[in-house]
C-alpha cells in the first residue's frame, strides 16, 4: 500500500527514484494499492504511469491514454442516463449499443428499458460493461462521502470583494506581455493576482496593504477569536506573508505549514494549532496542508485562493468535515468565474467508476464530494 501516491512522479525520460522503487516492487507482489486524493496533481503522465503499475497490458501507450481521456463525456452521460432509471429513447439505446459493441446486448437493453424486476440489474450490468470498456476500468475507485455516515452538513460561504486598481493595472500589463502564452497558462496566472503584482513591483510589492482579502481575513479572525480556522493558499509564499501581516498588525497567533518545512517543523506547527487554550488561532497552509492531515477540531476553513486543478479543490474540501467553508473571491477575475463554476459543480457530482467525469458530464449522477481515490489491483 502506497499512501499519497501522487508523489510517484514519472516521465518517459526521467522517472523518479520513488516511482522506480515501487515499480520494481509491483513486479513481484500479488497486490498493489495506491491511495491519493489528487491523481493528476503532477500531470497526466504520472497518472498514466501509476495506472501502468497496476495493469501494464491495459495502460501501455500514453498517447492512446490521452486520446481516450478526451472521450469520457459521452461515457459519463451514458452512465448517468442508466443510473437515472428513466425510459431510454431509441437513440439512447443505439448509442449504448455502439459504446459497448463486441457482443449482442439487445436482450440486456430490452430488459433495462422494461418495467420488469430485472430492469435495475440489467442497467447495473450495462454500467459495468461501460466501465470495463472505457476509462480506467476496475483499477481506479473513488471513495465518496456518501459511503460514510454521520458528518455534519457543510455550509459554503462565498465572499465577493472588489478588485483593487493596483491589480487591475498589473493584470492588463501581464496580458499584453504574456500574449504568446497559452490560454491555460494565462488563466493559471490570473488566479493569483498578488503574484502578478509582485512580478512587476519586486521586493516593494506589499500587496497585503491593499488586497481586500487580507482585510476581510483579519476582520473575520478578530471577531471570532475563540474559533480555530484553517486557511489554505496555493503558494507557500502567500501563507508566509499572511502570517507576518496577521502577527504584526493584529497580534493574531498564526502558525504556518508548507512544503519548505521539515516533517518535524510541520508536526510542531500542527500541534501548536491543536492546543486548545494557548495554541494558534489560525493555521496558514500551502496546498500541502490538505494532504493527509487531521484538523477535525477546526471550525472553519478559508480558501484564500483557488487551485487550478479541480483534484486539489476536492482535496481541500475533503481533508476534513468542516461546518463552514469560506471562499474569498475578487470580482472581475477568473478567480471569481471559477468559484461560480466549481460551486455549481460541487453541488452535483461524478458518476461512480468512470474517471475524469469532472467538468465533462452534463448530467452527473450523485450529489456528494469525494474523499480519496484508490488505485488497486487487489
Amino acid at each position: 500500500m502506497v499512501d499519497e501516491a501522487h508523489h510517484l512522479v514519472w516521465s518517459e525520460d526521467a522517472p523518479s527514484r520513488e516511482y522506480q522503487a515501487i515499480e520494481q516492487l509491483a513486479e513481484h507482489v500479488p497486490g498493489v494499492l495506491l491511495l491519493t486524493a489528487t491523481p493528476e496533481q503532477l500531470g497526466m503522465e504520472s497518472h498514466f504511469a501509476r495506472l501502468r503499475l497496476l495493469d501494464p497490458n491495459r495502460f501501455h501507450d500514453f498517447a492512446q491514454f490521452v486520446e481516450e481521456q478526451k472521450n469520457y463525456r459521452p461515457v459519463a452521460d451514458a452512465v448517468a442516463m442508466l443510473l437515472a432509471g428513466n425510459k431510454l429513447s431509441n437513440d439512447e439505446l443505439n448509442m449504448l449499443g455502439e459504446m459497448i459493441g463486441e457482443q449482442d446486448i439487445e436482450p440486456l437493453l430490452q430488459a433495462a428499458n422494461s418495467d420488469s424486476e430485472d430492469a435495475q440489474s440489467a442497467r447495473q450490468e450495462l454500467v459495468s460493461m461501460l466501465m470495463d470498456r472505457h476509462g480506467t476500468s476496475r483499477v481506479l475507485f473513488r471513495n465518496t462521502r456518501n459511503g460514510v455516515k454521520g458528518f455534519p452538513k457543510r455550509e459554503l460561504h462565498t465572499i465577493k470583494l472588489p478588485l483593487p486598481t493596483q491589480y487591475q493595472t498589473a493584470i492588463k500589463v501581464s496580458g499584453i506581455m504574456g500574449a504568446r502564452k497559452s490560454a491555460e497558462d494565462r488563466a493559471r496566472d490570473m488566479l493569483y493576482p498578488e503574484r502578478i503584482y509582485q512580478e512587476f513591483e519586486g521586493d516593494n510589492a506589499t500587496w497585503w496593504n491593499f488586497d481586500p482579502r487580507v482585510e476581510w481575513l483579519m476582520g473575520y479572525l478578530t471577531s471570532h477569536r475563540s474559533q480555530k480556522v484553517l486557511v489554505i493558499c496555493a503558494k507557500a509564499a502567500t501563507a508566509l506573508q499572511l502570517e507576518q501581516v496577521l502577527r504584526e498588525r493584529e497580534g493574531i497567533r498564526a502558525a504556518v505549514f508548507h512544503e519548505g518545512m521539515s516533517i518535524i517543523e510541520r508536526d510542531r506547527a500542527a500541534a501548536w494549532f491543536a492546543e486548545e487554550d494557548t495554541g494558534a488561532q489560525v493555521l496558514l497552509c500551502s496546498e500541502i496542508g490538505s494532504e493527509g492531515r487531521n484538523f477535525q477540531f477546526a471550525s472553519h476553513m478559508v480558501m484564500f485562493d483557488l487551485p487550478f486543478n479541480p483534484d486539489l479543490l476536492e482535496q481541500r474540501i475533503d481533508v476534513d468535515t468542516w461546518i463552514g467553508v469560506w471562499i474569498v473571491s475578487v470580482r472581475r477575475t477568473i478567480f471569481r468565474s471559477m468559484c461560480l463554476i466549481w460551486k455549481k459543480r460541487l453541488s452535483r457530482c461524478w458518476c461512480a467508476g468512470i474517471t475524469k467525469v469532472w467538468m465533462r458530464s452534463s448530467t452527473p449522477a450523485r450529489p456528494d464530494a469525494l474523499f480519496t481515490i484508490a488505485y488497486t489491483t487487489i
